[in-house]
């Protein structure tokens, strides 16, 4: 072999869950995946007009030799590529603002290149974001260094401005050292009041940089707020600087704001409150960022007059003053209560900037509605309501949801102090479902009431505003068993019809269908309890004071909640892997003053496992009403519940059973006070096979040992208000593989030679249906010989039959299977040939050896694989294909699981990556993961710097219940759980032909151990599975089945922060 710096070792760190500093923000709206590689080195076609990057950040925030720079959650877990955007809205959509949010360590560059030789000025926006260590870098590299960004802090970087999330501080560093600001601190404060909408709030800074050979200086709003004697411009060599965005710890909202650089924008206003004309005295000064040449209003006749200068205002450089006059010498009613001052710049081409002000001519009205009006029948009178109000000189305007409401649908009369409104039940009867917010207007503001007209009754609804990766429709389908399954595509909403009982518990039953979220890993839906029912088809992953919000990622049980998790929770422990996901909510009872009272929280449990508890939330929270929702930030997040969220729910978590035992189990079941059915595969169970007592429906072990013969067992379970729960049992074989017995069909069936001499067999049951074999399917002969007929095997595979005697439960195995030369072919094409106890092959292939293996034997067995050819992996560098690839696999037909060793092979040396990359992984029957402790087995991946093209020496064997492989001079370990290795069906498969080359390589029983080379060190580097983070099923595209049992599919997914975990390192002198 060409040494070359032999092999890396990539490191599992299964046990390790980061749970601390990964934002609570969500995605908002995503762009197409990028590339992988350098943004510096991306084209000019991948920035906007604003120069940010515009692609998700799908791997392309981070060099993939420095993955934990690219925008996750503290760190990259088995050398996966690193997910950090979550969000992106082009300039042309935001009103000239590109905007972007991120995860922690998200790093956006931008591709103007800003001479130092001049006054470098922007505008940022921040989103106010609460939680943890949260802030908004702006770093400023060289531009000949600008591709060294990747791993950039504060306290590397060569100069950032440090803004912490909520915009209220600032932070400056030089070569990585805190500066001491303009204040005499190293944090100086920031006003935070100048704000502007885009779609959502923020606050905005506009900051000056002026670079100097001896010192340079930074202001921001106008304010100096920093003498930088350490930077200057002779630390940039070439006269240039380019910016890069760093999202440092994420935050609730990780939302970031940036116009065009050198922006003609407002720096400050003078004056930030309402404005009573009436009792007004001030001018109204105006700081720009350039010099102003006009000023105009919309008056609110929604005529635009423009202001006359030396008159209406004067002009001081950037500085304009508005004379008092100007608002207070107008008529009453001249301005609308929304004025916008926009200012023009004095350059060509022309820019404009505003600033609004809230103009009145009285006091505000005052009205706080008690609770959400809730129309479910046609109203007998209209809705009326008092609002608090001093003039009764002006006509008042009415609009719905923005609307105008026609005259006749509503009064509103002055009398008193008081607007007396009328809302006209004729035209409130009239309204279809869904939620209406009625604005009353006077020239003081104007107030709201809401309405909600609920025509539903118990349900859901699915609002139809996302989009679904697969292109389903968003849609809601009632079951006729009191369920519903729902079908929400990505930014889509969901809720429920009803206002929810917060003095109960609430029970909210999900059991997924269909999750997509592709290619991003951190894939989440939030649920959200609101006061306000305007928003309940609005919510989002924020948590304010009006709502319980908390974010649940359903592939890692991971949960969030701003303001009360102060770290991501992750428990993938206490996810049920045999049925729905239960959270439940109990909400604490408030005191006279809406205080939590003492000794209560509200606390979120999950299937059983309390999750949080606070008591920041309360019953008084939601005095108005509490509403459920849910938004998903998933491609398609498809999923059944109840129908009517107050019925009947069951914890189902953990329900297992031991084949033949007399075990009895237990189920607690919500929300009924009796159960009036139990059925198992369609048959009801007799009264004395099942009680319900104080919410506990309890399953005898006498009737569970009569016909537990499936891995899961599934019941339906009636409540008495005739909903139907489904209850999974995981069922486990009391008889391991010393009471099976095996048998090859043949001409006469499966004959298993006197496998049950001396006992009794009453029944064979078929383990894959549940169903009892006739007399005509078996025979038992007087020695113990069990046959099952040949008729009854109909396809190929493995049959598992539960055979129940006197002696208790035992299996027999029977494998249908056509050999020739001891190999059954699996597939329909034949492209291999066996002589001299070689299995060659060229092309695609999947054959299964005749006889068992049992690895378990001293030394274990080994085989030698040469490899002639194979394309795809890294065919191209690291950002090549890695479809083709060589496997060997073990099928354990008594627990269904699969172990497999993929070889991925470079042909050509001349790459700049590994030469190999070999893989270790099991599935279990379905092709899913296989658990242990409720914890999944990590994948083992591991990069081989030296080519595995030729032959490799490959041993598989036991060692300490874990499996071993000796692959040439390394071992690689994987923990297998349950799996049995004594008796193994062993096969060898190769991908499709890719782009017309075809895998070649050779199998034998042949083996010539290769000398070790004791004085190599493996290394530790964390290479990058070349699967990603994508879950490509290796049963798709170039894959081969490896299906030794008919179903054991070998997907290629990574299991991320497993607590079984495989490890690889050289077998010889290493410890």
């Amino acid at each position: 072999m060409k040494q070359r710096s032999k092999w890396i070792t990539c490191l599992i760190l299964g046990l390790m869950m980061i749970l601390s500093v990964f934002g609570y923000g969500m995605l908002a709206l995503a762009a197409e995946p990028a590339g992988h590689g350098k943004q510096a080195d991306e084209p000019a076609a991948s920035f906007d007009a604003n120069g940010w990057f515009t692609q998700s950040a799908y791997n392309a925030m981070a060099d993939k030799n420095d993955v934990l720079a690219s925008g996750t959650a503290g760190a990259t877990l088995m050398g996966q590529p690193g997910y950090g955007y979550l969000g992106y809205v082009a300039p042309e959509a935001a009103g000239g603002y590109t905007k972007m949010a991120s995860l922690m360590q998200g790093k956006l560059l931008n591709n103007k290149v800003l001479p130092i030789s001049q006054t470098i000025n922007f505008q940022i926006g921040i989103m106010p974001s609460a939680g943890g260590h949260a802030q908004r870098l702006v770093h400023f590299f060289d531009e000949e260094k600008v591709g060294t960004y990747i791993g950039v802090n504060e306290n590397n970087t060569p100069f950032a401005i440090m803004f912490s999330a909520l915009a209220d501080t600032v932070e400056i560093f030089v070569n990585g050292t805190k500066q001491t600001l303009a204040n005499d601190a190293q944090v100086f404060p920031l006003d935070t009041s100048n704000t502007m909408v885009l779609t959502e709030t923020y606050v905005m800074h506009y900051v000056s940089i002026v670079m100097g050979a001896e010192s340079s200086q930074v202001y921001i709003d106008g304010e100096k707020v920093a003498d930088l004697t350490d930077l200057k411009t002779t630390n940039y060599s070439s006269g240039n600087v380019q910016m890069v965005l760093d999202f440092w710890g994420g935050g609730t909202d990780p939302w970031v704001a940036f116009n065009a650089l050198d922006p003609f924008v407002l720096v400050n206003a003078s004056y930030k409150d309402k404005i009573n004309v009436k009792t007004f005295e001030e001018d109204l000064s105006f700081t720009l960022s350039k010099a102003v040449a006009g000023i105009s209003v919309v008056n609110a006749a929604a005529e635009t007059v423009t202001l006359e200068k030396d008159k209406d205002y004067t002009v001081d450089g950037n500085t304009v003053t508005v004379a008092n006059e100007f608002l207070t010498e107008k008529a009453e009613g001249y301005f609308d209560v929304d004025t916008v001052f926009t200012f023009t710049s004095a350059e060509e081409p022309a820019r404009t900037a505003t600033y609004g002000y809230e103009v009145l001519y009285y006091a505000p009205p005052v009205y706080e509605q008690a609770e959400t009006t809730i129309i479910k029948t046609a109203l007998t009178e209209d809705v009326t309501y008092a609002v608090a109000y001093e003039n009764g000189e002006e006509t008042y305007g009415m609009t719905v949801n923005g609307k105008a409401l026609a005259a006749e649908n509503y009064t509103a009369t002055f009398e008193n102090g008081k607007i007396n409104v009328t809302l006209k039940k004729e035209y409130l009867n009239g309204l279809s479902h869904g939620v209406y917010t009625f604005t009353l207007s006077t020239l003081a503001g104007s107030v709201d009431h809401v309405v909600y007209r609920n025509e539903k009754d118990n349900e859901w609804i699915v609002k139809g505003n996302g989009t679904t990766g697969d292109e389903s429709a968003e849609e809601v389908v009632k079951g006729e068993n009191g369920s519903s399954t729902l079908n929400v595509g990505f930014l889509g909403n969901a809720y429920y019809s009803e206002a929810i009982d917060v003095s109960k518990p609430v029970y909210l039953e999900m059991d997924f269908n269909t999750v997509l979220s592709d290619p991003n890993p951190h894939g989440w839906f939030a649920i959200g309890f609101t006061s306000d029912v305007t928003q309940v088809d609005k919510l989002n992953e924020s948590n304010p004071t009006d709502r319980l919000t908390f974010l649940y990622g359903h592939a890692k049980g991971e949960f969030q909640c701003a303001g009360v998790l102060a770290n991501a929770l992750i428990k993938p422990e206490y996810i049920n892997q045999n049925g729905p996901q239960l959270f439940e909510i109990r909400f604490a009872e408030a005191d006279a003053e809406g205080n939590t009272v003492q000794g209560q929280e509200t606390e979120l449990y999950f299937n059983g496992y309390k999750i949080f508890g606070t008591n920041t939330k309360n019953q008084a929270t939601f005095e108005k009403g509490c509403f459920l929702g849910i938004f998903s930030a998933l491609d398609v997040l498809n999923f059944t519940t109840r129908t009517d969220i107050t019925s009947a729910a069951a914890n189902t978590y953990g329900l297992e059973y031991t084949l033949g035992t007399d075990a009895d189990i237990s189920v607690p079941v919500y929300n009924t006070a009796s159960v009036t059915a139990v059925k198992y595969a369609g048959e009801a169970l007799a009264s004395s096979d099942y009680t319900f007592a104080d919410g506990i429906l309890t399953l005898k072990g006498s009737y569970l040992k009569t016909i537990a013969y499936a891995d899961t067992m599934t019941f339906t379970v009636t409540a008495d208000n005739g909903v139907e729960l489904t209850i999974n049992v995981k069922a486990y074989c009391e008889a391991d593989a010393s009471k099976a017995v095996i048998a090859k069909v043949g001409a006469e069936g499966a004959v298993f030679e006197k496998g049950f001499a001396g006992k009794t067999v009453s029944a064979v049951i078929d383990t894959a249906t549940s169903k009892e074999l006739s007399s005509d399917d078996y025979e038992v002969s007087a020695d113990g010989t069990l046959t099952v007929a040949k008729a009854y095997f109909t396809a190929e595979g493995t049959y598992s039959f539960a055979v129940v005697t006197d002696g208790g439960l035992y299996f027999a195995m029977a494998i249908n299977r056509v050999y020739e030369n001891n190999w059954a072919n699996n597939l329909d094409v034949s492209n291999g040939t066996y002589a001299e106890e070689t299995l060659t092959v060229k092309g695609e292939s999947d054959y299964l050896y005749s006889e068992l293996v049992d690895l378990t034997k001293d030394g274990g067995v080994a085989y030698t694989l040469t490899v002639q050819k194979l394309n795809g992996y890294f065919k191209n560098g690291q950002d090549g294909s890695t479809d083709a690839y060589v496997a060997i696999y073990f099928y354990d037909m008594f627990s269904g699981n699969t172990v497999t060793l993929a070889v991925y092979a470079n042909d050509e040396e001349s790459s700049s990556a590994q030469l190999a990359y070999v893989k270790l992984y099991i599935r279990d029957k379905d092709g899913k993961q296989v658990y242990v402790n409720n914890m999944p087995i990590a994948d083992n991946p591991n990069f081989y710097d030296e080519s595995v093209i030729g032959a490799n020496v490959i041993r598989f064997s036991e060692d300490n219940g874990s499996l071993k492989v000796d692959f040439n001079d390394y071992s690689i370990y994987l923990d297998l759980g349950a799996t049995n290795l004594s008796r193994l069906q062993m096969g060898v498969c190769s991908t499709a032909d890719i782009e017309g080359v075809k895998n070649e390589y050779s199998f034998s029983f042949k083996v010539e151990e290769q000398t070790e080379d004791p004085g190599t060190d493996p290394g530790t580097d964390p290479g990058t599975d070349p699967d990603g983070d994508t879950d490509k099923d290796e049963t798709g595209k170039g894959g081969c089945s490896g299906s030794a049992g008919g179903a054991a599919a070998l997907a290629g997914a990574v299991l991320l922060g497993a607590a079984a975990f495989g490890l690889m390192r050289k077998r010889k002198g290493e410890r």
